[in-house]
C-alpha cells in the first residue's frame, strides 16, 4: 500500500501490515512461465504468457514483455487510430528474477488482479 505520512511523502508497506485477519487477500503464492523463452534480453521481442497462483488457490494469466517487444508489437499491429492492450506487463528483461520481481512488487501494490486475469 502506499501511503502519505504526516511529512508530507509517500512510502509503501507490506500490505499484509494492514490485513484484517477476518478479512481474506488473494497474495501471490507462485508463478510460472507457460512459454519457451528463446531470448531473455532487454531486446527481446518475445511475449511470453505466465500463470500467477494466489494462496486462495485461484489461478490467473498475463502476458509479459520488455519495452521492446512492446515496441515492436505496437509497429506490427498499428493499422488503424487505436491499440489496446490488456493483461499486459512490460519487464525490465525475461529473465526469472526481474519477473518475479515485477510480480511480488505489483503484488504488494494490490495491482496483481487487476493486471491479470482468471484461468479457465
Amino acid at each position: 500500500m502506499k501511503i502519505r505520512g504526516d511529512n508530507n511523502r509517500t512510502r509503501w508497506f507490506r500490505k499484509y501490515y494492514f490485513d484484517d485477519p477476518s478479512c481474506s487477500v488473494p497474495v501471490v503464492e507462485s508463478w510460472k512461465f507457460d512459454d519457451t523463452i528463446q531470448d531473455d534480453s532487454e531486446n527481446s521481442l518475445e511475449q511470453i504468457e505466465i500463470t500467477i497462483t494466489f494462496n486462495s488457490g485461484e489461478k490467473r494469466w498475463c502476458w509479459i514483455c520488455t519495452k521492446a517487444g512492446l515496441i515492436d508489437n505496437i509497429e506490427r499491429n498499428m493499422d488503424g487510430c487505436v491499440l489496446f492492450f490488456e493483461n499486459l506487463i512490460v519487464v525490465k528483461n525475461l529473465t526469472q528474477s526481474v519477473v518475479n520481481e515485477a510480480i511480488y512488487e505489483l503484488d504488494q501494490q494490490n495491482q496483481t488482479i487487476r493486471a491479470t486475469r482468471p484461468l479457465n
